[in-house]
């Protein structure tokens, strides 16, 4: 990897190194909105008001290690808190940038007395792509692969990778993965967002088979069809508690990868109970046949009257034929 390049540890941070003492409260200020198509006002903010003249260097670097602007901007303050700049996103090339800012300051005004002030301050940042990503032919790498790995796949044309989603830990938003592709300069798109409640019967488990409830499913069935125990999705996909669960994820998990603007997102992998090519689909569940009776009356109100009727003429025929 380029010198210059940072992990996603670095990006995920407020604030990057801090270099110099006098200054440790000083931080990079990043816009609200973070374009391709525009340019941006970023600012360089004081712990306090300054007084004194100086420079404030930038450096703007993207995660392959590539300079894309440096500039030095003149300092004349006289009780200024921050110092803001421009930097025109339209020339970003990768999502993942690093900044780093180096300010030098004379006859600065603070109660310590010091009249010098020298620090530098780095804070990395993504731009969001601009252009509609399907408009172009996108090439999607499943396998998770080194940082050696996808550096190659990128030369042969690969524009995107899997990023496999972890919620074993709902309070996480951690996608082990995605700092590889950041720093490839690949795209992403998450993978099982929801696995685990539209695909629990062949999902793995660190001491199970991973079909071990369709299996049950299936031994409960053969031992009594009857049995509508057999039939009874775990978890149901009428269940309120799983829908809120998902519900909460999907948000926490989109705010979380926004930046990245991802190709897309997936729910599940192969989705359903049965093993894939198995017509085992079902949820006579009580809270599943409880949605299902309300969904009745939205749509056949007077559901109950016609099957009355209809039962009603069929032993009328059933006797005229006799």
């Amino acid at each position: 990897m380029a010198e210059g390049c940072v992990n996603l540890q670095v990006l995920l941070s407020a604030l990057g190194v801090l270099v110099g003492g006098a200054a440790a409260a000083d931080e990079i200020v990043l816009p609200k909105s973070l374009e391709r198509n525009q340019p941006a006002e970023f600012a360089y903010r004081f712990d306090t008001a300054l007084t004194g003249s100086g420079s404030l260097d930038i450096e703007w670097r993207d995660f392959v290690g590539r300079m894309v602007e440096r500039r030095r901007i003149p300092l004349n303050l006289a009780d200024v808190a921050e110092v803001v700049f421009s930097l025109d996103l339209r020339r970003a090339v990768t999502p993942g940038n690093q900044l780093v800012a180096h300010l030098s300051l004379e006859g600065v005004e603070q109660t310590r007395g010091n009249r010098h002030r020298e620090n530098e301050l780095s804070t990395s940042f993504i731009v969001l792509p601009g252009a509609n990503p399907w408009t172009d032919y996108q090439i999607i790498m499943w396998q998770g692969q080194t940082p050696a790995g996808y550096a190659t796949l990128k030369k042969l044309g690969v524009t995107a990778g899997m990023v496999q989603a972890d919620h074993r830990n709902e309070a996480s938003t951690s996608m082990p993965g995605l700092a590889r592709l950041v720093d490839a300069d690949l795209r992403c798109y998450l993978e099982n967002i929801s696995t685990d409640f539209y695909s629990p019967y062949h999902k793995w488990y660190d001491d199970r088979p991973v079909d071990w409830r369709f299996l049950e499913a299936k031994e409960r069935y053969w031992a009594n069809p009857r049995d509508r125990a057999a039939f009874m999705r775990e978890p149901s996909l009428s269940d309120p508690e799983w829908l809120n669960k998902i519900h909460d994820r999907l948000i926490r998990t989109v705010r979380a990868l926004h930046p990245y603007q991802p190709l897309y997102y997936s729910l599940g992998d192969e989705t359903g109970i049965g093993g894939l090519a198995a017509f085992w689909d079902f949820d006579l569940s009580d809270l599943s046949l409880a949605a299902m009776r309300e969904w009745l009356k939205d749509g056949y109100a007077n559901l109950t009257h016609s099957i009355s009727n209809g039962a009603a003429r069929s032993e009328a025929g059933t006797r005229s034929c006799r």
